[in-house]
């Protein structure tokens, strides 16, 4: 006959093990997102990004930012880079945000200190052969 105590442990070891795992993380905002982008425009179109942000401390907000970039057909993905990246800082600045291109296809946002975290989307993408991806970090 097997040892009660001994199964007791376990099980409550296991049931520990679980509750300590992390959980996944719904928090759909962080303080730093890359954008990605992949393929050579096929079609003229858009891609519109909105970036909302987190309460502040005092708990005023902030209205969201649209981003729409226009892309024209036949546009490579280096010049796709640029053109978010370019767009994205004119549209948020650098005083709160610090934003510069990663590799050849990416595009890096990050909060700068005292600036509330944010929500990074894609609202529409027009342009044919590109696929847009945005990450956190």
């Amino acid at each position: 006959m097997k040892n009660p105590s001994m199964i007791t442990c376990l099980a409550v070891f296991l049931a520990l093990f679980a509750t300590a795992l992390p959980a996944k993380d719904d928090n759909p905002m962080d303080y730093q997102w890359t954008i990605a982008v992949d393929g050579k425009s096929a079609s003229a179109g858009k891609i519109v990004l909105k970036l909302t942000s987190a309460p502040n401390e005092d708990g005023t907000t902030s209205d969201p930012v649209e981003m729409e970039n226009m892309v024209a057909a036949k546009t490579k993905q280096g010049d796709l880079q640029k053109t978010l990246l370019n767009n994205v800082r004119a549209a948020l600045g650098d005083e709160r945000y610090q934003i510069k291109k990663q590799g050849s296809d990416r595009v890096y946002i990050k909060a700068k200190k005292g600036t509330p975290w944010f929500l990074l989307e894609l609202t529409n993408n027009t342009v044919k052969g590109v696929a847009v991806t945005l990450t956190k970090k």
